[in-house]
């Protein structure tokens, strides 16, 4: 399971729950969405829900994932 929060945050604050998110976190996940799709990569659709990586995922995929992050 992993979050993607595309904000520059101290590591000692970092959210633990949606209403800890910083404001306008909308509007900065939208490009990264709109960057990962293009790059054939599926992120969950608002940066409120968690994505998640399983066996099915080789270590090709998690490259390609870290690549167009």
């Amino acid at each position: 399971i992993f979050w993607l929060i595309p904000a520059r945050l101290p590591r000692d604050s970092m959210p633990r729950s949606p209403d800890q998110l910083p404001e306008g976190l909308g509007a900065r996940y939208a490009p990264l969405f709109t960057k990962a799709l293009s790059g054939g990569v599926y992120l969950p659709p608002s940066p409120w829900e968690v994505g998640f990586l399983s066996a099915a995922h080789t270590p090709a995929d998690i490259r390609h994932l870290a690549e167009v992050l």
